[in-house]
């Protein structure tokens, strides 16, 4: 594989499992082994306020992120309500669709909190 996109939805496994309705045990676990194979892998992190957007959720991302060493970039992408989507595929959103996306101040904070931990690229689409 030429690079590995990955997602991260957040750290606390509480709030994951209540987020998404699973732990987030295996996401982190599979992370950290893709990050042994030492190929390129990017991650794509959605950020929603009130959820993964806490300055301890972002600076807790950031220190487990620079535990791996062929994370190369990092992509922060504003969350945006996807209802419509769900509702084609026959499913229920699960997330608060009151949620107000977060605006550009909003993402610079994310970037900074992270970057206090990972040293390496990280940038808003």
């Amino acid at each position: 594989t030429d690079l590995v996109l990955y997602d991260l939805k957040g750290m606390d496994s509480y709030f994951h499992t209540v987020n998404t309705g699973l732990d987030n045990k295996l996401i982190l676990d599979n992370l950290r082994k893709v990050g042994e194979f030492g190929g390129p892998i990017e991650i794509r992190m959605p950020i929603v306020p009130g959820l993964n957007d806490s300055q301890e959720e972002l600076e807790a991302a950031g220190e487990f992120l620079a535990s791996i060493k062929s994370i190369e970039k990092v992509k922060l992408l504003a969350w945006h309500k996807s209802s419509d989507k769900y509702f084609s595929a026959g499913m229920t959103e699960r997330m608060n669709v009151d949620i107000i996306p977060p605006g550009k101040r909003e993402m610079q904070n994310a970037q900074m909190a992270i970057s206090r931990k990972f040293p390496g690229e990280i940038i808003i689409p």
